[in-house]
């Protein structure tokens, strides 16, 4: 089940993981919720999903903010989070692309500042997925020192 395939990948077993998949539907249960079905497929790197749901013009328009940037509940956003580099990689040859850089993930704008997102390269998407996840790093690491002082001065 769904608990037995999130302990094999937690503990890294590669071979167990592709057996488990095999034997169970991940979008059971969803009951034909695209917008859930994507963003399982995003979380677990279903590129064949994703493929699919691209593919019968799945509107990733819903996941912008007022700004016209993705939430960060989006499946680009959890794909990244993720380091889905191939499901990236749909989303980006889908058009997302055009919306990811003003969504607020970071990267070394010298690298790629005048490179299409669609033809980034996998060293500069892990890149972004690398920068992606300090930044995380560093929020919750700030949110733990404020919840400390809190603590002191209470």
């Amino acid at each position: 089940d769904q608990g037995a395939l999130d302990l094999a990948k937690e503990y890294k077993h590669k071979e167990l993981v592709s057996l488990i998949l095999q034997h169970i539907n991940l979008y059971e249960g969803l009951d034909g919720d695209i917008d859930e079905i994507m963003i399982k497929a995003s979380r677990e790197g279903d590129v064949q999903k994703v493929q699919e749901l691209i593919a019968a013009g799945y509107d990733f328009d819903k996941w912008k903010d007022e700004d016209g940037s993705y939430q960060e509940y989006s499946p680009i956003y959890i794909a990244m989070k993720n380091g889905h580099i191939e499901v990236i990689r749909e989303f980006l040859q889908a058009g997302v692309e055009a919306e990811l850089h003003s969504t607020h993930f970071h990267y070394p704008e010298d690298e790629v500042a005048n490179i299409k997102p669609a033809e980034l390269t996998e060293e500069q998407i892990q890149a972004i997925i690398e920068a992606h996840k300090e930044e995380e790093a560093a929020e919750a690491a700030e949110k733990q020192k404020g919840n400390e002082d809190k603590e002191e001065s209470s």
